[in-house]
């Protein structure tokens, strides 16, 4: 993998060898700079702007295309930015541009911004927009943002995609409105999941850490159940094991103890174990389960059944054969 940034990986994060990347120079830079509109010979820019702007991107070529759309915007005053760019250490100009950019927007372009910084994924333009309802002029501030770089538009197979990039978090006024993390979870939902919808495990889980956030414990149980068989399945059982151990403190500190959905997340736990072949740490789970759902929805009910069912595997694994037999009948 390449990456002009630092990067930490999840999993194997010591087995990363890193090299690092030169700056774009001679050829490279100038190849680079022939397919940028600002940088070219033609270009309707002061050469003098031209050159700082070339000198101050160092080689970096995220840097360079972000300059590029700046010394075409005629409203931004491109030579204070390139002044105070070229005051600080490298390292500090992409913040410093992002910083004196946003203090020529108007509030309402900053407000946008800050609420989208509640999606951390590239997400298509309605969820992004169902964000935005007490902006005014939505639409012309969004082309603004996105023609400045300030709101990443990206191409995609379907239909195209929006980000705020994430440089912009500190820099950004502070969003005041409680409701905004569950108007994100709802027109996310609607966009990615459900019948039909080929929902990556990137977008569930961005899909999770949303409901997570705004207590919507509909969409974060039904994703969840998701995402921890499909790990169960392919042999991840130690994050699938992590999220059901997740569910299970969310229920209980949400529902209490003595709900059904704990009941639920208890038995999926114990079968990820008895998976492992962890029989002894399963059957507290499965009688924790089996006692909660007869409590909670009666002896009668299919989740009870189910219970019994999952003990008598359970047993009939462990060799315990007559404590196994008697259970499946007391489901009848």
């Amino acid at each position: 993998m390449t990456s002009r940034y630092h990067v930490q990986l999840p999993q194997l994060n010591e087995r990363l060898y890193r090299e690092p990347l030169a700056a774009l120079q001679g050829a490279d830079l100038q190849k680079k700079c022939e397919r940028l509109l600002s940088f070219q010979p033609q270009a309707a820019v002061n050469r003098a702007l031209q050159s700082q702007a070339r000198a101050i991107s160092d080689g970096n070529p995220r840097l360079l295309e972000w300059l590029d759309l700046i010394l075409q915007d005629k409203q931004t005053d491109a030579a204070l930015i390139l002044e105070r760019m070229e005051e600080q250490a490298i390292q500090f100009r992409e913040s410093i541009l992002a910083q004196e950019l946003l203090n020529q927007q108007d509030e309402a372009l900053r407000m946008m911004l800050a609420r989208g910084l509640v999606f951390e994924l590239p997400v298509p333009l309605p969820p992004m927009a169902a964000t935005w309802t007490a902006i005014p002029n939505r639409q012309q501030q969004r082309e603004r943002a996105i023609a400045l770089g300030l709101l990443e538009s990206i191409a995609a197979s379907q239909e195209p995609l929006c980000r705020v990039p994430r440089l912009l978090s500190p820099l950004l006024p502070l969003v005041e409105d409680d409701t905004l993390p569950a108007t994100a979870t709802a027109a996310l939902y609607g966009q990615w999941w459900g019948e039909g919808k080929n929902t990556t495990e990137e977008q569930a889980l961005e899909l999770y850490r949303l409901a997570k956030l705004s207590q919507n414990l509909i969409v974060l149980y039904e994703v969840g159940r998701v995402l921890a068989e499909q790990w169960r399945k392919q042999g991840r059982y130690r994050e699938a094991g992590m999220l059901w151990e997740e569910l299970v403190e969310i229920g209980k500190g949400w529902w209490g103890e003595e709900h059904p959905a704990v009941a639920s997340s208890l038995n999926n736990l114990a079968v990820l174990y008895k998976s492992q072949g962890r029989y002894e740490e399963a059957e507290p789970l499965y009688l924790q389960a089996l006692q909660l759902r007869q409590r909670l929805l009666g002896q009668d009910h299919p989740d009870v059944a189910s219970s019994l069912s999952n003990l008598a595997v359970l047993y009939q694994h462990q060799g315990r054969y007559e404590e196994a037999e008697p259970l499946p009948n007391l489901a009848v």
